[in-house]
């Protein structure tokens, strides 16, 4: 299409490393104060709308809304055959995390790792395309639809994993219900205006799954997926991408990044073994599968090295691997703060890392890196 929206990813980057290093220093320096403007709800009930609740269940919905719309403009745009290799990865990028999860928790006898097995798996996008954004020029054009496509259906399968394996207030009807938005969304995407679709899609669809007992922040992907792009969605996905940069990432980053740290103290082995996982099982997963795919025939204009660096990116993120640990240990618990504090370490590890690689392997002057076509 012969319109595109504006990114602003050394700006989001920016203002999400602030927001997650002010939640670090403010979580030790006054654990109190954090825990309070953070996690105390704004009303007298105890199940009120908390700060936390604002940003990954409301605002967040905003960033989800962009990633979708900028995938449905690369998917109609001719991009469809590059859905594939992505989407495989990311189930063998969950696989690694969760059989690596299984299997060091009977090796080293810790059972809220093999219980957890779970809590490793899924992908923040906004985290992995915050540390993008440092690598700078030099990168093929697929790379970055290769992580948003990736950490998107990761997101995507393991909610689903989540509900089907560890949820027990899972409401199978407000499920069937938003499965009949979808249906009628597909069949009226090409009859109805992009703009309205995927605002009335994301807000139902917002609704259904909150009710549902599932992550609502990812209706946002799916209204912005099935909304044909056309310049209102694209003014949308510029809008919404502005708005993510300036407010929802930093409020994000801030609400997610603090530690509990009184509740990891003498935890330092189930965090190591939280690190292994992401740093060593997702990345494995992620690299052979997305190799074994483009062996296999599925476009994949990418190096080894490059899915190498993708990989290490992928491994950061604690948003939807904080609410499993906070279904199946509680929010309240040692053993949720040590997975925290893991999942914080292997964000900080994976980013540096990937970072690295991406650098080393980018070409200085700005232009595409030549890679050979998939075998066919």
């Amino acid at each position: 299409m012969p319109f595109t929206a504006p990114r602003r990813p050394l700006v989001a980057a920016g203002w999400m490393g602030g927001g997650a290093l002010l939640a670090l220093v403010w979580s030790a320096l006054s654990p109190e104060t954090y825990a309070q403007i953070t996690r105390h709800s704004w009303f007298r009930s105890p199940s009120g709308f908390t700060l936390t609740h604002l940003a990954t269940q409301g605002l967040m919905t905003v960033f989800f809304l962009s990633v979708g719309l900028e995938l449905s403009r690369e998917f109609l745009g001719g991009h469809r055959r590059h859905f594939g290799a992505p989407v495989l990865a990311a189930l063998g990028g969950m696989a690694g995390a969760g059989l690596c999860a299984a299997g060091a928790g009977e090796i080293f006898h810790h059972s809220a790792l093999t219980r957890g097995w779970s809590v490793p798996m899924a992908t923040d996008v906004a985290f992995a395309l915050a540390a993008l954004a440092f690598v700078g020029p030099g990168l093929p054009k697929g790379l970055r639809n290769f992580i948003l496509t990736l950490a998107l259906a990761d997101d995507f399968f393991s909610v689903i994993v989540v509900s089907a394996t560890t949820s027990s207030h899972l409401h199978v009807l407000y499920l069937v219900a938003g499965v009949v938005v979808l249906a009628a969304a597909i069949l009226l995407r090409h009859r109805v205006p992009g703009l309205p679709l995927a605002l009335v899609v994301t807000s139902a669809l917002w609704w259904i799954f909150f009710r549902a007992g599932v992550e609502p922040a990812l209706a946002g992907a799916l209204g912005g997926l099935l909304a044909v792009p056309s310049r209102r969605t694209v003014h949308l996905e510029a809008l919404s991408t502005r708005l993510t940069s300036d407010l929802v990432l930093p409020l994000f980053a801030f609400v997610a990044s603090g530690l509990a740290w009184p509740q990891i103290r003498g935890a330092g082995t189930l965090i190591g073994l939280v690190v292994l996982v992401r740093v060593v099982g997702k990345v494995l997963g992620i690299t052979v599968v997305g190799v074994l795919a483009r062996r296999l025939g599925l476009p994949l204009e990418l190096r080894v090295v490059h899915v190498l660096g993708a990989s290490l990116l992928c491994a950061m993120g604690f948003t939807v691997p904080l609410l499993v640990a906070g279904r199946l240990f509680g929010a309240a618990s040692t053993t949720y703060g040590a997975f925290a504090a893991g999942l914080d370490l292997a964000t900080v590890v994976g980013g540096v890392l990937g970072v690295l690689v991406l650098r080393r392997y980018s070409t200085p002057t700005g232009h595409e890196t030549p890679v050979p076509p998939s075998p066919q």
